[in-house]
């Protein structure tokens, strides 16, 4: 059996891999080894820093997961809301970036996920992330995921998804 990851929510400055135990229940029950994993919150660090810490995370269960019952070569991420946006994230990470030859997340689930970060940089809250237009756009969630069919790396169908956005971006000119 695989190796679900789970990447908890709270719009990068809230909540717990503690809030989000629950998800791991039924997933072990069915055999598969469960690692709900956590993250430093906004505003002591960074989105960008975030998403490195996730990626180490990713890292630690491909060295160390099988001493832990956990088979890293058949790991799904998945996330809700901040913790979708880090799953989608976790797939444009190369290989190399992890000194592997093949993409060690097989697929990702984004529940809700919050991946257009631009209007961000327009609320109030945006005090606890300090994103920048430049650090708002992460391009590559979409034209990675979705273009990216090397078999080495995960596949996700993402189509509409990106139809969606770029038919948004057209219409703002």
């Amino acid at each position: 059996r695989g190796t679900l990851v789970f990447v908890h929510g709270g719009y990068w400055r809230a909540l717990d891999k503690a809030d989000f135990l629950f998800v791991a229940t039924p997933f072990v029950q069915a055999g598969y080894a469960v690692a709900v994993i956590n993250y430093d919150l906004c505003p002591s660090v960074t989105i960008a820093t975030i998403v490195e810490e996730c990626r180490r995370a990713i890292g630690w269960i491909v060295r160390e997961g099988a001493r832990h019952g956990a088979n890293a070569s058949r790991i799904v991420v998945s996330g809700h809301s901040a913790g979708g946006h880090l799953a989608a994230m976790l797939l444009t990470t190369s290989a190399s970036a992890w000194g592997l030859a093949r993409h060690p997340v097989a697929g990702a689930v984004s529940l809700s996920g919050v991946h257009d970060l631009r209007p961000l940089v327009l609320f109030s809250f945006n005090v606890d992330f300090r994103l920048d237009d430049a650090e708002s756009v992460w391009e590559d969630i979409y034209d990675v995921i979705v273009a990216d069919s090397r078999k080495d790396e995960p596949r996700v169908a993402w189509e509409e998804v990106k139809r969606r956005l770029k038919a948004r971006r057209a219409s703002r000119g």
